[in-house]
């Protein structure tokens, strides 16, 4: 069952409905319609037609399976540790983002809680993070405690999209959306570099992009349990 479930469930959806109906065709092919009398022998060559087609693409099929299907999977379990990783690595630094952020943790957060909070941030107030220069080490601000997160979230994107043919659908969607142009993470790359030359208290006062990231979070909690949890506990490692 484990071999099955790792190989043949996890064949292309459409592939397996084409092998379906192929199959489903030849047997009627054979138990049935070569019983009837062809009124006209054009009929049989048609017939015959169908059916080499039909063999010849579950040949193909068995084909694709050992040298292409199979590799492509055993790659990918060997890799996905490592995705795992990644992955848990880009949860985790947004959990400590968004809870240090808002003072509380994620169990205590609510879309009125964010709102409320959202109210007081003031990116120019120290942040938990030192952060070293030619100057000397000093307390880094709200504003720079995000952009050196998000530059640790984009260092792992990154290294996920170089194995991106070995991840599904959902995951690549889950990836673009931390890169998409309304994610969180772009406000901090485009909106608040742009107030680092300034020096009176601005403020991230919108509390729309906090919920959006709270509720990214929960969808990725939710689809890391289902994929990843067998390669790494999410709650025990990542990668800093």
């Amino acid at each position: 069952m484990n071999w099955l479930k790792t190989y043949v469930f996890s064949l292309r959806l459409d592939f397996a409905i084409l092998l379906g109906v192929d199959i489903l065709f030849l047997l009627i092919m054979e138990l049935w319609l070569r019983s009837i009398p062809a009124p006209y022998l054009v009929f049989v060559r048609i017939g015959d037609l169908f059916v080499t087609l039909g063999v010849s693409y579950i040949a193909s099929l068995i084909f694709y399976f050992v040298q292409v299907h199979m590799p492509k999977i055993k790659e990918r379990e060997r890799l996905y540790p490592s995705i795992a990783m990644l992955f848990n690595s880009i949860l985790k630094e947004e959990t400590d983002l968004l809870t240090k952020l808002m003072g509380m943790k994620m169990t205590e957060l609510s879309e009125e809680a964010i709102k409320e909070r959202a109210l007081k941030i003031d990116l120019y107030t120290e942040a938990p993070m030192t952060i070293g220069s030619p100057t000397g080490d000093h307390k880094a601000n709200w504003l720079e405690y995000c952009i050196n997160s998000v530059r640790h979230i984009d260092r792992n994107v990154d290294m996920i999209l170089h194995m991106s043919q070995y991840l599904d659908s959902e995951c690549m969607a889950i990836i673009m959306r931390i890169e998409s142009f309304d994610s969180f993470m772009n406000h901090v790359r485009n909106v608040f570099p742009m107030c680092c030359g300034t020096r009176h208290k601005l403020s991230f006062r919108i509390p729309g992009p906090f919920i959006d990231l709270w509720h990214f979070i929960e969808e990725q909690e939710k689809y890391y349990d289902k994929e990843f949890s067998n390669y790494l506990n999410r709650n025990l490692a990542f990668i800093g």
